[in-house]
């Protein structure tokens, strides 16, 4: 078992070993890696869970859940079995949902961090992003990847709010609250919604980015890097200018942030000048 838990992870989705399967879907390990986080069968799981909770409600729930998620995509079980969740119980002091919240497995931890952003159930923006925070701080990576991706459609709708509530959330003393507080506003998004108005006007978002420009945490460099990555492929000159000023500081954070968020205007760059140099040679 000690072997287990000091794993690496497979690196290919069908290397990862039975015995970790297994486990995974028993809910008595945590994933470390996305190859595990993809391979894992959430359905098992959700059953396992669901023969463990003293709830008669949640684990009829939670068995329905796990009969339901063949075929579905891994965000949309992660909803699904949050849904189930917030349909069950009475709300985060709820005894069931505290013990799933704080569950041995990371996987059952983000089906918590979904049911507080269910939106089947009501709940101001600043309650969800209180609710948010725990699993934001979480020691897992995959729990924090969920966190934000499991608040984010909330900016889409309130963004204005989320955007004055952000800006105080990333003054925040943990770097993994501050790095959430980035990576949720991004404007673009490998596994969630696009940000219009971000995309459009990411000068909206200037406060939160202004707060980590000399960041000394990687983690959050690397967020605010790739923040602004996404927002030079809408609005290259914006980030160009941007970024040029940040450059008057004498700071290595800020140079980190500078080079990973110039990234795809010097690759453009460089492309329209080989592009060039062709056309002149013929």
């Amino acid at each position: 078992m000690d072997t287990l838990l000091t794993r690496k992870g497979a690196r290919r989705l069908g290397d990862v070993p039975g015995d970790v399967l297994r486990l995974l879907e028993q809910g008595s390990v945590e994933t470390v890696n996305l190859m595990e986080w993809l391979a894992a069968d959430m359905s098992a799981l959700a059953i396992s869970v669901a023969n463990k909770v003293s709830s008669t409600r949640l684990k009829d729930e939670l068995l329905l859940a796990g009969g339901e998620m063949a075929g579905l995509g891994v965000t949309k079980r992660l909803a699904m079995a949050g849904r189930a969740i917030a349909r069950s119980t009475s709300g985060a002091d709820d005894a069931d949902f505290v013990a799933l919240a704080t569950h041995r497995s990371d996987l059952v931890r983000q089906w918590a961090c979904y049911a507080v952003n269910d939106p089947s159930v009501p709940r101001s923006v600043s309650e969800r992003l209180f609710l948010t925070k725990q699993f934001a701080a979480d020691s897992n990576m995959s729990v924090r990847e969920a966190a934000w991706m499991a608040f984010r459609p909330y900016l889409q709708i309130h963004l204005p709010e989320c955007l004055r509530l952000l800006s105080v959330l990333v003054e925040d003393a943990n770097p993994n609250i501050r790095r959430f507080a980035v990576e949720v506003t991004r404007p673009r998004s490998v596994w969630g919604i696009h940000l219009v108005e971000l995309k459009r006007a990411p000068q909206i978002a200037l406060p939160i980015l202004e707060s980590v420009k000399e960041d000394g945490s990687r983690y959050v460099q690397l967020a605010a890097g790739n923040w602004l990555n996404d927002a030079s492929k809408s609005q290259p000159a914006w980030v160009s200018e941007l970024c040029a000023r940040w450059s008057v500081a004498d700071s290595k954070a800020t140079r980190a942030i500078v080079r990973r968020g110039m990234r795809t205007v010097l690759s453009t760059g460089r492309k329209r000048e080989g592009a060039e140099d062709t056309f002149l040679s013929l």
